[in-house]
């Protein structure tokens, strides 16, 4: 948190965020087997 002195200075951080404090994507896994559609349409030619 970068709060700010009495005086009006500035705080900087004593330190940078350590690897199991920074955020990430989910990992979207799937479970179960594979959904496929069957997808029927006239063939170009």
């Amino acid at each position: 948190m970068h709060k700010r002195k009495r005086t009006g200075g500035r705080r900087r951080p004593y330190r940078k965020k350590r690897k199991y404090e920074m955020g990430s994507f989910p990992t979207e896994t799937v479970l179960g087997p594979d959904k496929r559609k069957v997808d029927r349409r006239k063939e170009e030619t």
